[in-house]
């Protein structure tokens, strides 16, 4: 090979280096990003113990279903179900995953007060479709005050508003902490009870 033809080679290879690089800059630069929020903010953040087994609510049944099942020692769970009707939830301790069989919900017994809200939040962080902030925050209804939060961030490789430099990039969702995590209930079992 000649040292024209080999010239022409690296150039046309640099090239596609160059272009590679500009098109997924944003991308990269973003997960970057992504790493240090995660790092400096993610996970569990706890302000005060709570009280075991009183009652708890939430705006959302699925919340209310999740909460039941994973977060030991609560009372109940207060959420509208479907009809917008109040019911107190609470997990059989058998079945499947926010089955509606899994759990009792009767009408909510308004005798027994809640002591804490369950508020679940996505947010988009920065100036960027990439990175989304998911915030779980339990607040003492007595004080005012948030006893603990959780922090998770995803991070999208590909999204929408740049389809043409998306296909550049791997595919998927990056979330930290991971989801199997989300909240880490082992962690809050142990550090959150009074």
């Amino acid at each position: 090979m000649n040292r024209h033809a080999m010239r022409r080679y690296v150039a046309i290879f640099l090239g596609v280096v160059a272009v590679y690089g500009l098109c997924t800059y944003d991308a990269y630069k973003t997960y970057y990003d992504y790493r240090q929020l995660c790092v400096r903010d993610g996970g569990l953040q706890l302000f005060q113990k709570v009280e075991r087994n009183v009652g708890w609510s939430a705006e959302d049944l699925n919340v209310a279903k999740g909460y039941q099942r994973l977060l030991k020692d609560l009372a109940f769970v207060r959420a509208p179900n479907a009809n917008g009707e109040m019911v107190d939830v609470t997990y059989k301790g058998v079945g499947v995953w926010g089955a509606d069989a899994s759990y009792n919900m009767p009408g909510a017994d308004f005798s027994k007060p809640v002591r804490y809200h369950i508020n679940v939040t996505t947010q988009q962080e920065k100036e960027s479709s990439r990175i989304h902030k998911g915030i779980v925050t339990v607040t003492d209804l007595k004080t005012g005050k948030v006893a603990y939060q959780w922090n998770q961030y995803s991070f999208y490789w590909r999204h929408t508003d740049q389809p043409i430099r998306s296909l550049l990039v791997p595919s998927g969702v990056i979330r930290c902490p991971r989801s199997d995590t989300l909240p880490n209930f082992n962690e809050i079992n142990a550090r959150t009870y009074k």
